[in-house]
């Protein structure tokens, strides 16, 4: 989105960037973007890719309500400072607030909000209760939302428009790609673990024979037994490969319904097994995004954990991949959105 709205935007447009996020993502866009690292939204706290810390969270959560009038006047304050005139956000209730302080418009772009997702965890944990009240306020101060296929909530926003998927990285080469991680001559089927960052997941392999006809990739070591058949793929940093040319280059993408890797897997084409995410409000949603646009199957956690994958992966791969269907040019959009809001016409295109 942020490559979208310096191409459709006025020449003198910048763009200052705040969350957790890898800096190599605004390489070659300074000075129009300028990135300053912050921690505006716990979420979810997540041992591995699949499941929830609750007590984390809810402690988290907590820490985040004391600090949040204090860190809402911060980020007015830099706001001012650096003059913007328009907030864009994927949801953290501090960026709608100072937007509110700093007297500025503010444009959410998500596919699910926050206070949908922790209502129904406020039972177990009563303080992400008052967390889902604050976000649920927060949100309806927003000038529109941008809603993103495949989410839920948004009940207090004044005004919602649909968007279509926003595909971060776009597709990359596949020969490139492939040469950078050593797999030109690789003619088995690559199979990509990807569990969000998190770790390569909790696959525990009982049989490694079973994977013989296959390649994997993945962002840790190798598990134990396939290590003549697994490509690590590069840590994070210069030399790391957008996650969507890895998802390009698959034949097979084994992790979670995360909205991330579900986009990718719908505009590219990639077949998905995915595990359960138990307690996750969103992940029914996304699992069932896949099944009806794409070319997935569940997978039983304990499959999974003891690395059983070689039937289910049979089965997937004999079945065809339908014709991408889902519209994928929401970075477009939501730039021509937000700029005709302020009263700029997006230049062409």
């Amino acid at each position: 989105m942020i490559r979208e709205l310096l191409r459709r935007g006025p020449a003198g447009l910048r763009v200052l960037v705040r969350g957790r996020v890898p800096a190599r993502f605004f390489h070659g866009l300074a000075p129009r973007v300028e990135f300053l690292p912050a921690d505006l939204e716990p979420g979810i706290a997540q041992p591995n890719g699949l499941d929830m810390d609750l007590e984390a969270t809810a402690r988290a959560q907590a820490t985040w309500l004391a600090d949040f009038a204090a860190r809402t006047e911060e980020e007015a304050r830099l706001l001012r400072s650096r003059g913007a005139t328009a907030v864009l956000a994927d949801l953290p209730a501090v960026a709608f607030a100072a937007a509110r302080r700093a007297g500025i418009p503010a444009f959410g772009v998500a596919n699910f909000s926050w206070d949908w997702i922790l209502e129904p965890l406020a039972e177990a944990a009563p303080v992400l209760g008052e967390a889902a009240r604050v976000h649920a306020e927060t949100v309806a101060t927003a000038e529109r939302i941008l809603r993103l296929p495949f989410g839920g909530g948004f009940r207090s926003a004044p005004r919602i428009e649909d968007v279509p998927l926003v595909v971060p990285g776009g597709p990359g080469d596949p020969i490139t790609t492939r040469r950078r991680l050593g797999l030109l001559d690789e003619e088995r089927p690559l199979v990509l673990l990807s569990f969000g960052g998190l770790g390569p997941g909790p696959l525990r392999v009982d049989e490694p024979g079973a994977l013989e006809p296959y390649h994997l990739l993945g962002p840790g070591p190798a598990p134990r037994g396939l290590e003549e058949r697994y490509t690590r793929l590069p840590a994070p940093g210069a030399a790391a490969l957008p996650h969507s040319h890895v998802v390009r280059i698959a034949d097979v993408l084994v992790g979670k319904t995360g909205y991330s890797t579900c986009a990718e897997a719908l505009a590219l084409g990639t077949r998905v097994l995915f595990a359960e995410r138990p307690g996750f409000r969103e992940s029914p949603v996304l699992a069932e995004a896949l099944l009806r646009h794409g070319c997935a199957r569940p997978l039983d956690r304990k499959a999974l954990e003891r690395g059983r994958l070689a039937g289910p992966l049979a089965e997937l791969l004999a079945r065809p991949v339908p014709p991408p269907g889902i519209p994928t040019d929401g970075a477009r959009v939501v730039a021509e959105r937000v700029l005709r809001a302020l009263g700029i016409e997006p230049r062409g295109r």
